[in-house]
């Protein structure tokens, strides 16, 4: 390998390559080596000519001489790793127009470890790359929940190369020894020198060390791995070499490192038995450094290094990254401001709601001209940050007639009035009459109601921006109200800065789903026209934050915010925005010329500074503010000076945003389906009413069935943790398990990480009753199933109770399959056949094709969606597959059956369409097909009703005194909390003993 950038540039001086390897940063310099060799030698086998590059030099003086870059492995996307480089294994140094591709990137860990200043400038320039894959599933759920970006888990590059590979480098060493055993060890400790002797002892054999080795290179390393009786490793590719030879092997992996590589190797290769977290308990397991089981390692092998490398060969034909619109933006960046909205010429921008029910944008590519004026209003892009670094702070208040109507202290209403009086606008949020939260402008004082008094939503801006610019542009003030990202989006949508342009933001908790607001609404207070909704109503509850919904036949609904349901979403962040969790404009300097806030607390900072009526903070933070405050000062009956420091410290969201709930993730699957109530509860305890048990990747089919289950359960109001099949029950070795991975991740609340049967019993404290799914056999010599749940825990088993002979996967209609093909990423022609075979599919494609006929093979590997979307608009299967011919059954496309197995064959006789069968070639396309389903429709419809009716039953349970115990428990401590004084808690603590 080459190591300095100069060396390169004088060496490459007239050449171009297809590929600029990014290679070498800190670490043990043989695994880097045998990481870049090994990717390196399978790109140049696919025709393509590498430059590995030093990633300690200067690579950015490389671009004129790569056509694409590429990282991998080797270098994890690990800050405290790699922070050193700086950015430069995100590709920084890449031009724009080069292809960026990451192979098989790891984080190391279960989480970034990003700092969240940092993260908006991470997750641009991951955004940059075409293609990402990921070593470990952790890092594939990383990429998703933290920046946004859908990548497969690939197999380390290491293992893209065949033994024999290996063996011809290993020729290169000189290196002769055999016969002994290798610890492949970064750190050797007391410890693990025990294990050393007990694994010596037993075997016989000299012990190497490779700690000890100064000198080493990738083929003397490749040749100790092959040469060894048997490997100790805490390294994932020392490991992965040593099934590559075929080398018994004991992982050793710090659990309190945290680290991820080798438990995820172990789990792909079901080799947990072979890793421990202590060499004590290695030691005591030296027997399996005798023998190892390698038939399931080859097969799994070989099916992964094709899906690999498959990936690797589409990843390198496709399109460079896309930046020109503000599709380069992630969910997690965006804040739903909706600058991009308003900013393009030609409204191929509207602003949608997602599936957990946020506002962002939605491109039209037939009608996007590629302007990059969308790109250019982003303020996640392009946030101005010029205001005061030490801000103005106060604590403020008008008289009592104008915080009667306000939920603080009414500087808003004095700064509205203002900028009214002299002819101008305001702009804040307003509910209309279906109670939705938009913007809306107003040119008089006696409109401004609707804009007074805190509103625990995410309001829509609209096209407000469009008309505060025109408001601007007369020469007229405005005022614009809003929360931090709502006016950095103004600012930036504006481009520049206007002297008649006041701006307000709030001290912002973050901004809750409008969509489940509604859902809300229609759960609490359904059946009632509804004429008020108070978030802080003082008229009953004074300066506080409780919830007030008045209806027009006269009642009122009164709740604290520890009992009402849109609080406890809210309070603790399980219901909002992706990016309030990582705000990028809760930070100093302020996005506003003035913020305001609740001083709460301000009983403690100073007496004399509360009435208990409502106290405002109220930092200036621009010139502007200043000269707007002095407009307003005489109308203030308090304005204090206070303590910065004092306000950052003390719990208000002034320069961070508030932190991320575990449980959030798990809420927003959850209320897709189950009451709201329902939801709460769950996420509150921690808890599942049920799990439902095996899980599993062998079929589209039996992926299906799960998600059928569960959302059948769901919409009868049961929380459902998906529980997997354990490994020991594993059938099949298929792609499909990291098919599902993704599905599972997509859809589901929680899945359980039981996967052994040791760890079944820790579903006994999780939930309250157990469902064991369609096809789980269980092996008697293990104890019956469910054997280890307590009495009271309900038990319930899908086949021999509530099953028959047709699949869960009917429980659903097309309706509810269409919501999974929404998200199907899959070109396919007009006209053609899919064509799905056990055996036999390329066969099957070659005589359709020469019937004349497209065709479109499915196969293994495909996304869910994609597999469904491909037979929904199939104008005909061919299939000897159950799940397939179901499916095709639900969309009723036309369906031609080949050569079925019998429990195909009963099925099909069930649903009265055994005239989809064919037995010869010449049936494939012959141009007959079975599409007649009056006889299916009706078997499936009665199939539905009367399963999902049984499985109604079976589910049913009473609530156990406990479980009310439970529930009184937790609403008696929330309201304790909440609303009784410092002084009684502490005497409440000291009778229980834990004062």
């Amino acid at each position: 390998m080459i190591d300095k950038t100069k060396d390169q540039l004088a060496a490459i001086q007239g050449k171009t390559y297809d590929i600029g390897l990014l290679g070498d940063w800190q670490g043990r310099r043989y695994v880097n080596e045998l990481a870049a060799y090994s990717l390196k030698t399978v790109l140049e086998r696919m025709g393509y000519s590498v430059l590995v590059i030093d990633g300690q030099e200067e690579p950015e003086l490389l671009n004129p001489f790569c056509g694409t870059f590429m990282v991998n492995s080797s270098q994890p996307w690990e800050y405290e790793a790699a922070k050193a480089f700086g950015k430069r294994f995100y590709l920084d140094f890449a031009e724009d127009a080069k292809k960026k591709i990451a192979y098989g990137v790891s984080f190391g860990k279960d989480k970034s470890s990003v700092p969240i200043g940092e993260i908006a400038g991470t997750t641009k320039l991951i955004h940059r790359f075409s293609s990402i894959s990921a070593r470990e599933e952790d890092a594939v759920e990383i990429l998703k929940n933290e920046f946004g970006v859908e990548g497969p888990q690939v197999l380390d590059s290491v293992l893209l190369l065949e033994r024999a590979d290996y063996e011809k480098l290993a020729e290169k060493s000189r290196r002769k020894e055999k016969g002994y055993v290798l610890a492949d060890l970064e750190k050797i400790t007391p410890e693990t020198e025990e294990l050393f002797d007990a694994v010596a002892k037993k075997k016989g054999q000299k012990l190497v060390k490779i700690t000890e080795e100064r000198e080493l290179t990738a083929a003397d390393w490749v040749a100790l791995v092959m040469d060894a009786s048997c490997v100790i490793t805490d390294s994932c590719q020392g490991a992965e070499l040593a099934l590559l030879f075929e080398k018994p092997v004991i992982c050793l992996a710090d659990k309190e490192q945290g680290r991820k590589e080798l438990p995820s190797l172990a789990d792909l290769f079901a080799l947990n038995h072979r890793l421990f977290g202590k060499p004590a308990r290695a030691a005591a397991k030296a027997e399996l450094l005798e023998k190892m089981d390698v038939s399931r390692i080859r097969k799994v092998l070989e099916m992964e290094r094709a899906r690999s490398e498959k990936w690797l060969r589409e990843a390198l034909k496709a399109p460079g990254a896309e930046l020109k619109n503000i599709t380069c933006v992630t969910k997690k960046e965006c804040c739903g401001c909706g600058a991009c909205y308003n900013s393009c010429p030609v409204g191929a921008i509207t602003m949608e709601y997602d599936d957990e029910g946020f506002l962002y944008p939605v491109i039209d590519d037939e009608k996007c001209i590629r302007c990059g004026k969308c790109v250019k209003a982003c303020p996640s892009l392009h946030a101005k940050r010029d205001h005061f670094k030490v801000p103005d702070m106060y604590a403020a208040y008008g008289d009592n007639q104008v915080r009667s109507v306000s939920s603080s202290g009414g500087i808003f209403s004095l700064a509205a009035e203002y900028v009214l009086k002299n002819g101008g606008a305001v702009c804040g949020a307003a509910f209309d009459e279906n109670h939705k939260l938009s913007h809306v402008v107003i040119y008089d004082e006696k409109d401004m109601g609707p804009l007074r008094a805190s509103k625990y939503l995410q309001s829509n801006t609209v096209k407000t921006y469009q008309e505060i610019k025109k408001v601007l542009d007369q020469g007229k003030p405005a005022l614009y109200s809003g929360c931090p990202c709502q006016i950095a989006g103004l600012r930036s949508y504006l481009g520049k800065d206007y002297d008649n342009l006041y701006t307000l933001d709030v001290l912002c908790h973050g901004g809750p789903s409008p969509v489940w607001f509604q859902k809300y609404l229609k759960e609490v207070h359904g059946g009632k026209k509804i004429s008020y909704i108070g978030f802080r109503d003082k008229d009953y509850y004074g300066w506080s934050t409780e919830m007030t919904v008045k209806y027009e036949n006269g009642d009122v609904y009164r709740k604290v915010r520890s009992e009402d349901l849109h609080y406890r979403s809210f309070l603790p962040c399980l219901s909002v925005r992706p990016h309030c969790q990582v705000c990028l404009y809760s930070a100093i300097p302020r996005q506003g010329d003035f913020t305001l806030g609740d001083f709460w607390g301000v009983q403690k900072y100073d007496p004399k500074l509360t009435d208990g009526y409502g106290t405002s903070i109220l930092s200036v933070n621009s010139e502007k503010g200043r000269k707007l405050l002095d407009a307003i000062r005489e109308k203030l009956v308090l304005l204090e000076p206070i303590d910065l420091q004092y306000i950052l410290t003390h719990g208000q969201p002034f320069a961070r945003p508030f932190k991320n709930n575990a449980m959030r993730y798990r809420f927003v699957r959850m209320i897709r389906d189950c009451s709201y109530a329902r939801t709460i509860e769950c996420c509150a305890a921690n808890f599942f009413e049920y799990a439902l048990y095996g899980m599993n990747g062998d079929s589209y089919g039996d992926i299906l069935n799960y998600y059928a289950l569960y959302k059948i359960m769901s919409r009868m109001n049961y929380s459902v943790l998906m529980v997997r099949r354990v490994k020991e029950d594993q059938k099949k070795i298929t792609p499909l398990e990291h098919r599902l991975t993704a599905f599972a991740n997509r859809y589901y609340p929680k899945v359980s990480a039981v996967d052994r049967i040791g760890k079944m019993d820790t579903l006994k404290g999780t939930c309250r009753g157990l469902l064991a799914g369609p096809n789980q056999v269980w092996d008697e010599r293990r104890g019956p199933l469910f054997g280890f749940a307590e009495k009271e825990q309900k038990k319930v088993f899908f086949e021999k109770e509530i099953g028959n002979p047709l699949s869960p996967l009917f429980l659903l209609g097309q309706k509810e399959y269409d919501e999974l093909v929404k998200y199907a990423d899959i070109s396919l022609p007009e006209n053609y056949t899919a064509v799905y075979l056990e055996k036999g599919s390329a066969r099957a494609a070659e005589i359709l094709a020469r019937a004349g006929k497209n065709t479109v093979v499915l196969d293994d590997d495909m996304m869910v969606e994609n597999w469904i979307a491909a037979i929904k608009y199939a104008g005909c299967v061919v299939t000897d597959r159950a799940d397939a011919a179901a499916m095709a059954a639900l969309y009723q496309v036309p369906l031609k059956v080949y050569r079925p197995e019998a429990a195909l064959e009963g099925c099909l006789k069930r649903l009265g369409i055994t005239g989809a069968v064919i037995d010869s070639e010449e049936g494939l396309a012959d141009g007959k097909a079975f599409a007649s389903w009056e006889a299916a429709r009706g078997e499936i419809k009665g199939y539905r009703e009367q399963t999902a009716e049984r499985l109604k039953r079976k589910l049913k349970y009473h609530r156990r005194p406990k479980d009310i115990a439970r529930g009184v428990k937790r609403r008696t401590v929330g309201f304790a909390k909440n609303h009784l004084p410092d002084s009684a808690k502490q005497v409440i603590k000291r009778m229980l003993g834990r004062g």
